[in-house]
């Protein structure tokens, strides 16, 4: 049997449901996740421009390899295998139709 207590309180919905949650932390927590799903992929994708030196190493490192063993399926003018294109860097941020290939702060 259910002790009296104010059935507004926190502690009172705890001892009434017993061991399962109450609902309005059910509910919290839906609403929580749904925040962050929805703005997940913003989070993910915001970012700063390169600096000079990001963008001299990509030339120099990076650009020569995607050139040699990518470019040559995965561009624009040839109609991207996949649908990557690795033109520039809003095409390699899009990514293909697998999803993105790069993601910032993974190597």
């Amino acid at each position: 049997m259910v002790s009296f207590c104010d059935k507004r309180s926190i502690a009172c919905l705890g001892r009434i449901a017993g061991p399962q949650a109450p609902l309005w932390v059910c509910f919290v927590s839906l609403i929580l996740l749904a925040g962050l799903l929805l703005a997940g992929p913003g989070i993910a994708h915001a970012s700063e421009p390169p600096t000079l030196a990001q963008s001299e190493f990509f030339e120099a490192k990076i650009r020569p390899v995607l050139i040699e063993h990518c470019y040559q399926c995965h561009n624009s003018s040839t109609g991207a295998e996949g649908g990557l294109s690795v033109d520039d860097r809003k095409g390699m941020q899009k990514g293909g139709d697998r999803g993105v290939i790069f993601v910032p702060g993974q190597p």
